[in-house]
């Protein structure tokens, strides 16, 4: 972990060009931000932390979930009600899968598929849209 902070870094490291030396964790709560986020439900761990305290830092706003599983079905439901994105955040092993319910439960109910639309197509048409994957 780096003592360094973003501000002695940056005054002797900048470029111009590219702009001045960042930490990732840094990047990371910026990227959010130029993506319009606004909310992230995220739940502290011990490799997430920075991350934390760089939001503390940003115009985003923070919900401590009481759960993992509980922030990423909050972020599915905050995407369904506002049509913004649904941003969720775990610590690496046990935390982040838990995330996995309620990330594929969103990526069910956001994918499209070609055959689930009502069209005009036959059985034959909508088959050879769809991938095959080598299984039933």
């Amino acid at each position: 972990m780096s003592t360094a902070t973003p501000t002695q870094t940056n005054q002797t490291t900048s470029n111009k060009d590219i702009g001045p030396l960042m930490f990732g964790r840094e990047i990371f709560v910026e990227a959010l931000e130029r993506e319009g986020c606004e909310v992230i439900f995220a739940y502290p761990g011990g490799a997430s932390m920075e991350i934390h305290q760089s939001l503390t830092k940003s115009k985003i706003r923070t919900i401590l979930p009481r759960h993992e599983q509980g922030g990423s079905f909050a972020a599915e439901g905050y995407a369904r009600a506002t049509g913004k994105a649904g941003v969720c955040m775990a610590t690496s092993g046990p935390g982040a899968t838990n995330l996995v319910t309620a990330i594929a439960d969103a990526y069910d109910r956001t994918r499209r598929l070609p055959g689930d639309r009502h069209d005009r197509r036959d059985a034959a048409d909508r088959e050879a849209l769809l991938p095959d994957h080598g299984y039933q």
